[in-house]
């Protein structure tokens, strides 16, 4: 449910920016025949869409835990309960000016959104400034516990039973390590991959000790 609902918030959000980027487009352009001619064709799609959005985005706020996931998640809503408002302002006074900065800040706030980061940012908000290095000679197992409970916990759980996000129980997995690991690089759906923010060691020892929950 969570990952159809993730894709379907996706999908509306884009649905929404691309509708208010033709309607800045007409109003910047002076072309206010087309203006009117669009809102008045897709009036009621407009309404359905900022509907689903607005909904599943509540939905995914607080099933995921964002709201207590750093500031990012508050500054996103800041720039979109700004904008908003003010786009609705700018096409009602054909205000250039201030349609054009309402763009702006939906697509901040998507840019947001996506890399999870007002700076757009992805790594450092997938993985924390203070994720150890894995040594050669290191317990898999502890070092993996120490990056699990660092960056995974915060959707999987301490215990890895599964939290937030639509995150599974890792108990409970049928996968291999190589399957694990191959999880841990590329995601899947909500899960974003990690190749490219954790070294090879790294995501090594992280697949070890999420091995050894199955055994607990």
């Amino acid at each position: 449910m969570y990952t159809g609902l993730t894709h379907t918030h996706v999908l509306m959000s884009a649905l929404f920016l691309f509708a208010l980027l033709l309607k800045t487009v007409f109003l910047l352009s002076g072309n206010d025949e087309m203006l009117e001619r669009f809102k008045r064709k897709f009036k009621i799609p407009e309404i359905i869409v900022d509907s689903l959005m607005l909904l599943t985005g509540i939905y995914l706020a607080f099933s995921s835990g964002w709201t207590t996931h750093g500031s990012w998640f508050w500054i996103k809503m800041a720039a979109f309960l700004a904008a908003v408002p003010m786009s609705v302002i700018a096409f009602k006074k054909r205000n250039k000016a201030m349609a054009l900065l309402s763009l702006l800040l939906l697509l901040y706030a998507y840019g947001i959104s996506e890399t999870k980061s007002p700076v757009f940012n992805k790594k450092a908000a997938l993985v924390s400034d203070e994720t150890p290095a894995v040594a050669e000679g290191d317990n898999l197992v502890e070092a993996g516990a120490a990056i699990f409970h660092l960056d995974c916990a915060r959707c999987h759980g301490n215990d890895g039973r599964g939290g937030k996000s639509g995150a599974p129980n890792l108990r409970e997995s049928k996968m291999t390590a190589e399957e694990v690991i191959a999880r841990i690089r590329k995601g899947k759906n909500a899960m974003p991959g990690y190749e490219g923010y954790l070294d090879d060691k790294q995501i090594e020892a992280l697949a070890a000790y999420i091995g050894s929950l199955r055994a607990q």
